[in-house]
This record gives structure tokens, C-alpha cells and sequence, in this order.
């Protein structure tokens, strides 16, 4: 009985198995976002649907992509209204406008394709994914869902910060002054009670699916990068453990061509996104700059504050992910390097060397 407590006791109790990694994983980060933004999300793209839904989502995603267009044009309308000084702030709102109408276009007219390049890389993910290489997608699958929050909780912030002095005044005076989040040019008196409300929801609508789409695009980028480099890892293993087996060696070439040319698609579609979203976030954060700097009212320099360094982050964001894809593309040919690759065949030495060349461009 003593041994048994004292076995007992000697035993440390067993750490939870930690769970797989599966391709779901992934798709499930940007799943709430593509409810919001009425994008049919791609769990649910195999599922049957009802008419009446994608009746819903369809007319959902078309009445947000012209609400969104209606708002710039009603922001550039009341351009004459403002003073000089104001126009800066107006410039960096509709900027961010225009980047996320811009993203939403290319997801709808590449959205097929996005899907066909999903679907691929779904067959092509293995059973199995080692420990290390699932800790380290998951540690950058946290870092996408971290910076997705953060980046709504910066457009709460960025609206409730003008209703600071707003609220300070209502509880020194009573008073409480209506104010909206952005201008834009309304044809009625939006102060009128109800119709105030009315119209701080519709802005609130506007700013929240204007956000969702740049966070959309931005994170299927992510998403699809990480799973394309995951393919190369594992494909640089194989290539490094094969010994002269050709089989193996023909079946790692055409993965390896598989992979580069959903590369080329994938730049093919994301190249018109990025050009926009670099030059109109380069353009944001120089006005958001000029504004905090320029700006006698501290609300607003806190506020632009705040927003130059979500675009700074967002830049950095898909500068880290590229360059990922591109270290993790180039090992292959170190894998290569570093195989047994003198134990093999003139022809598959000859294949080897198909795949260095390819890696060098």
C-alpha cells in the first residue's frame, strides 16, 4: 500500500495533448470578418444554402459596397463646407474610403479564385504537421487574430475620443452637443432627435464595414502566404530526407511546381490590392502625421495618433508575411544543398538542379 501511495505521489500528472493543427484553423480567423462584410465565409461554401440566405448575403454585400461609395462621394461634397486647415482630416478619412472600396472590389472579382487557390492548398495539406511547425503557425495565426482586434478596437477609440469633451461638458453644463464621428454632406438636419441616432448608426455601419473589408483582404493575404510556406517547409524536409528515391524525388518536383505557380496566381491577384494599399497608406499616415502635428485640438491628435500607427502596423504586417514566404521558399534550395543529392541518379541530380535554378529567380 506504501509503495502504491509513494508511486503515486512520484508521478507527475500528464500535460494535455495539445490539439492538431488543422486546415480549419486557418479559415476560422477571418470567418466573423466575412459575416460582417457579406462575404459568403469559405467553411460555408460547401454547405447547401437557402435561397433566402443567399438572397440576403448577396443584396447585404451590394448594399455595403454602395453604401461605402455613396459615403466617399458625401465626404468629398463636403469638402466646400470645412476650412483649410480641416481639409487634411478629411483627405486621411477619405483615403481610408477609398483603400477599402478599392480591397473590396479585388476580393469580389477575384473571389473564385481565391476560393480555387484555397481548395488547393486544402488538398494539399498533410495528415499530419509536426510539432514545431504547427507551434510556429500558430504563434503567427494569434499574431493575425491579435492584430484584427486591435485593429476595430482603434476605430472604437478613434470615434469615442471626440465625445470626450463632449461628455465632460454635459456633465460641467448639462449640455450635450451632437456630434457625429466623420462629415459627411447630409441633405437634412441630422441634430433632429431620432434622426440623430439614426444617422451616428449609419456612419457607425459605414466605418465598421470599411474596416472589415481592408482586414479581409489584408488577412486572407496573411492566411494564404502562411499555408503556401507551410507547403514549402514540408517540401524542403522531404527533399532533404529523400536518399535517391525518384519516386519521391518526382513527387517533390511537382509539388514544387504546384506550389510556384499558386505563387504567380496569387501575386497575379494581390499585386493591383498592394500597389493601392502601399501607396494609399503612405499617403495616410503622412496626412495623419501633418494632422497630429498640425492640429491645435489634443482629441484629434490622439486620435490620428492612433491611426498613424495602425497603418504603420499594417504595413508591416504584410512586409513580415512577404518576406516569410520568400525565406521559407528560398530554403528549399538549401534543403536541396543539403540533401544526398550525390547519392542520386545523373537525371535526378540533373532535377535537383531544375529546382535551384527555379529558387534562384
Amino acid at each position: 500500500m506504501a509503495n502504491r501511495v509513494a508511486n503515486s505521489e512520484g508521478q507527475h500528472p500528464k500535460s494535455e495533448p495539445t490539439p492538431p493543427l488543422r486546415f480549419e484553423s486557418f479559415t476560422k480567423v477571418i470567418y466573423v470578418i466575412e459575416k460582417i462584410s457579406g462575404i459568403v465565409p469559405y467553411d460555408e461554401l460547401q454547405q447547401p444554402k437557402h435561397f433566402c440566405s443567399s438572397v440576403f448575403t448577396w443584396l447585404y454585400f451590394w448594399a455595403t459596397y454602395i453604401h461605402l461609395v455613396l459615403s466617399i462621394l458625401m465626404q468629398f461634397a463636403f469638402f466646400k463646407k470645412v476650412p483649410m486647415t480641416y481639409l487634411m482630416v478629411m483627405v486621411t478619412c477619405m483615403g481610408f474610403l477609398l483603400v477599402s472600396i478599392v480591397k473590396m472590389s479585388v476580393y469580389k472579382l477575384y473571389e473564385n479564385q481565391l476560393n480555387e487557390i484555397l481548395d488547393q492548398l486544402k488538398s494539399l495539406y498533410p495528415d499530419h504537421v509536426d510539432a514545431k511547425s504547427a507551434e510556429e503557425c500558430r504563434k503567427r495565426l494569434w499574431f493575425l487574430k491579435l492584430f484584427s482586434v486591435g485593429y476595430f478596437v482603434v476605430v472604437v477609440v478613434f470615434q469615442a475620443i471626440l465625445y470626450v469633451t463632449s461628455i465632460w461638458k454635459y456633465f460641467s453644463t448639462g449640455y450635450w452637443e451632437k456630434l457625429l464621428p466623420y462629415n459627411l454632406w447630409y441633405w437634412y438636419d441630422w441634430r433632429q432627435p431620432v434622426v440623430f441616432e439614426l444617422t451616428f448608426l449609419h456612419q457607425l455601419w459605414g466605418s465598421t464595414t470599411s474596416v472589415s473589408c481592408v482586414i479581409l483582404l489584408d488577412s486572407l493575404y496573411c492566411i494564404i502566404i502562411l499555408l503556401i510556406s507551410m507547403q514549402f517547409e514540408l517540401l524542403g524536409k522531404r527533399l532533404l530526407a529523400n536518399e535517391g528515391n525518384a519516386q519521391e524525388l518526382n513527387s517533390c518536383i511537382e509539388q514544387h511546381l504546384q506550389l510556384v505557380e499558386l505563387c504567380e496566381r496569387f501575386e497575379r491577384i494581390y499585386s493591383p490590392s498592394l500597389l493601392v494599399t502601399f501607396l494609399g497608406s503612405s499617403a495616410i499616415i503622412c496626412f495623419s502625421l501633418f494632422v497630429t502635428l498640425i492640429v491645435d485640438d489634443a482629441a484629434e491628435s490622439i486620435r490620428f495618433s492612433i491611426l498613424l500607427s495602425v497603418y504603420v502596423m499594417n504595413i508591416y504586417l504584410l512586409c513580415y508575411y512577404g518576406s516569410m514566404l520568400m525565406e521559407k521558399s528560398s530554403n528549399v534550395a538549401q534543403h536541396v544543398f543539403n540533401g544526398h543529392w550525390y547519392k542520386m541518379s545523373k537525371k535526378a541530380r540533373k532535377m535537383c538542379l531544375m529546382i535551384l535554378i527555379r529558387e534562384s529567380f
